[in-house]
Parts: structure tokens; C-alpha cells; sequence
């Protein structure tokens, strides 16, 4: 439930609200041993004002998903990296991460590619 909550105060823009039902989620998984989510929904706290901390999830989340093998997710949590490095005023390294999950999307044939390639040319 958290998790859902969460995602709905991010899109609604109360990031405050959404950080708490956000932080709160990974404990529940925690629990039921689901350590991938926990690791990926940090990446989302990039949109809420936290990209210090959003950079140290997604990028756990990027070492479960390369180590999975899971190339869509690899690719989602690369651009978080992104977008907590650009956030931070790191660009070299947002670019760097951007276009590794532009490329990633186009492979995968996934229209979320045009999504980061706008991010790129926004640097």
C-alpha cells in the first residue's frame, strides 16, 4: 500500500508525503524478503528532492538489475541515476548514465527512449 500511495503523492507533486510512504515501503519488503523492489523504489525519491540519496538507491538498484540480467529495469534505474545527477549539478555523470539507458530503451524497443533522449539534449 505504501508504495502505491507513494507513487500517486509523487505525480501529484506532495514529494514530502511521498517520501514517507516511500520510505516506509522498503521495511514491509524487507519483511517479506521482495529486496529488488526495496532497491529500485529509492529510485523514484529523485523526483522528491532527495537526489543524494536517490543516486545511492538507483545505483543499488542498477547492480540487482545487471546482476539479474534484467535489462528493462537496468535501464529505469540508469536513468534515475541521471536524473539524481543532473539534479545534483553533476551533468558529465548524468549524461553518462542517460545514455546508457537510451541506449538500453532502443534496444529493448521501449518508447521510454525518446523520454531520456530528451533529458540529454536538456544538458
Amino acid at each position: 500500500m505504501s508504495i502505491g500511495l507513494g507513487q500517486v503523492c509523487l505525480r501529484t507533486g506532495r514529494t514530502s508525503e511521498a517520501f514517507n510512504h516511500l520510505h516506509e515501503s522498503p521495511r514491509l519488503w524487507r519483511q517479506t524478503g521482495v529486496r529488488f523492489r526495496e532497491a529500485l523504489l529509492f529510485g523514484a525519491i529523485a523526483v522528491s528532492g532527495r537526489p543524494v540519496e536517490a543516486a545511492e538507491h538507483a545505483a543499488r538498484a542498477r547492480d540487482i538489475a545487471e546482476a539479474r540480467g534484467d535489462a528493462g529495469i537496468l535501464a529505469r534505474a540508469l536513468a534515475q541515476l541521471g536524473h539524481a545527477h543532473r539534479t545534483q549539478g553533476a551533468t558529465d555523470r548524468a549524461r553518462e548514465h542517460y545514455r546508457r539507458a537510451e541506449s538500453i530503451f532502443r534496444e529493448l524497443g521501449l518508447p521510454d527512449a525518446d523520454d531520456v533522449a530528451q533529458h540529454l539534449r536538456e544538458l
